[in-house]
C-alpha cells in the first residue's frame, strides 16, 4: 500500500493564511532588507514547527544503513493514523492515539534505495527503545510496521499484528 504524503507544513500554514497574514501586514515594508529577513526567517520557523509536530514520541534506533536528517514526523502520522484505525476494525480497538511511540531507522532495500523503517506501538515496557526494536506477537493495532520513502514522501508495505 502506497500513500503519497499531504501539503508541507509551510503550505498548511499558507492554506491556513497563518503565514500570508503576517507577510501581508500593513505596517510590513518587504522593501526593507531586514523585514524581507525577519519575514523569510518567520515563515521558516513555522513551517519547521508544522513538519515536526511532537517528535518526542519519535525514537532513532541505533545501527541503520544511513541516518535521517530530518523527518516530517506529523505527516507521517497524519498517513499512518487512519491505515491503524481502518486496521483496527479486524484487529483490535485502537488506543489513544497520543499514547502511541515510534522507532524510527534509516535502511536501504536490496538496490541501495534508501528508505525509513518506522515500528509503532502504544505500550512497552523492558526495552532500550533507542538500542533495540520493541517486537511483540499478537497485540492487535496496538502494534504496527511501516516504510516510509523519504524521496517520494510514501508509506509502504503497512502490517498491524493480529489478536490471538
Amino acid at each position: 500500500m502506497r500513500l503519497r504524503l499531504g501539503a508541507s507544513g509551510a503550505e498548511k500554514l499558507r492554506a491556513l493564511g497563518a503565514i500570508g497574514r503576517f507577510c501581508a501586514a500593513p505596517q510590513l515594508h518587504l522593501d526593507n532588507p531586514m523585514q524581507r529577513f525577519a519575514t523569510a526567517t518567520v515563515a521558516v520557523l513555522l513551517g519547521a514547527v508544522a513538519i515536526a509536530g511532537d517528535s518526542s514520541r519519535w525514537i532513532e534506533v541505533k545501527g541503520g544503513g544511513w541516518e535521517p536528517d530530518s523527518l516530517p514526523f506529523a505527516q507521517i502520522e497524519d498517513e499512518l493514523r487512519p491505515l491503524v484505525a481502518a486496521a483496527a476494525k479486524s484487529s483490535g480497538p485502537v488506543v489513544d492515539w497520543k499514547s502511541y511511540t515510534f522507532q524510527y531507522q534509516g535502511q536501504r532495500g536490496l538496490t541501495g534505495r534508501k528508505f525509513v523503517f518506522i515500528n509503532g506501538f502504544c505500550e512497552a515496557s523492558g526495552y532500550h527503545l533507542s538500542e533495540q526494536w520493541v517486537q511483540v506477537f499478537d497485540g492487535g493495532a496496538c502494534f504496527f510496521r511501516a516504510k516510509y520513502d523519504p524521496q517520494t514522501r510514501t508509506i509502504y508495505d503497512f502490517e498491524v499484528n493480529g489478536v490471538a
